[in-house]
């Protein structure tokens, strides 16, 4: 039994908001991996695995605009992507030994994987006539500044069944390898319209005078390129938040559905034969004697 985490987060067990409802979770996610093999006999074997891994992934990204001539930054735009992963997996095999030899292999394998993923994004535009510094950003009076968010999210699914048999015989004169197979797999993108959300949106908010405070200038890591402090305001002064969702007008809302299936068949037939071999069989080699002398001269 192991997990893994990310330690920005620390050891806390408390469930995190995702960008969609499913996706409200621990970081903290267990996972197993289980082996057993048992000999039934001298010439019988089973074998069993199983595995459940989960995953918690997370993605900071924050990509900003810079007027380059009098020094200050002139956008930003920062994005958190969040994956939860489940790989569930498992195989239960039969090794027979027939006789000493012919060989008898048979197995079957399935794997799963959820692939629950999202983002969720806030942008600040400063404007046109906007002024500052390395450390702030003031919009102009004018109000031409603007807030946004976006949302996606989508989840895959893929799963994938493989059944195999395989048959050796290694005799003296003829050794035969066959094996037959047969997979299915699949893998989709999980309808949003079916779950009631947007598989992606965009919202905004026009016409504010923002001001972006904390800025260092030096930032090394995206975290930190985005202003610490934000004042936004309307074009009549009054305060704007800038999660206040009831402001917000949506600009754009889509969904999607794909998805692949794939059935395959396979079969192989490998025969050899030694000749020498047969003939050794069929001829056998006849002993010869031979009788030697020493004669010696003094």
């Amino acid at each position: 039994m192991f997990t893994s985490f990310n330690p920005k987060y620390g050891l806390d067990l408390g469930r995190r908001a995702g960008p969609h409802s499913t996706m409200e979770s621990s970081h903290l996610r267990p996972s197993f991996e289980l082996d057993y093999l048992r000999s039934i006999n001298k010439s019988l074997s089973l074998s069993l695995s199983a595995a459940n891994k989960l995953n918690y992934n997370t993605n900071d990204t924050t990509i900003i605009g810079v007027n380059q001539i009098q020094g200050f930054q002139s956008s930003s735009s920062s994005q958190l992507g969040t994956q939860l992963v489940a790989v569930r997996s498992g195989r239960i095999g039969l090794d027979w030994k027939i006789s000493e030899k012919d060989i008898l292999n048979a197995s079957v394998t399935y794997r799963g994987r959820d692939a629950d993923q999202g983002t969720t994004g806030v942008g600040v535009t400063y404007g046109a006539g906007a002024t500052g510094s390395p450390t702030f950003t003031q919009g102009a009076a004018t109000g031409v500044g603007s807030v946004s968010q976006s949302f996606s999210w989508q989840n895959l699914l893929s799963h994938t069944t493989h059944a195999l048999l395989k048959y050796k015989h290694l005799g003296d004169t003829w050794k035969i390898d066959a094996s037959a197979s047969y997979s299915y797999s699949s893998f989709y993108f999980e309808p949003t319209f079916e779950t009631g959300y947007f598989g992606t949106g965009s919202i905004s908010i026009p016409n504010l005078v923002v001001r972006g405070e904390g800025l260092d200038g030096t930032a090394t890591r995206a975290a930190d390129l985005a202003a610490d402090t934000y004042t936004i305001r309307d074009r009549l002064g009054a305060l704007v938040s800038l999660y206040d969702g009831r402001l917000y007008s949506v600009n754009t809302g889509g969904t999607f559905d794909s998805g692949n299936v794939v059935d395959k068949t396979q079969a192989r037939l490998d025969l050899r034969r030694d000749p020498l071999s047969a003939a050794r069989i069929r001829k056998p080699i006849t002993a010869v004697s031979f009788r030697a002398s020493t004669r010696a001269t003094t």
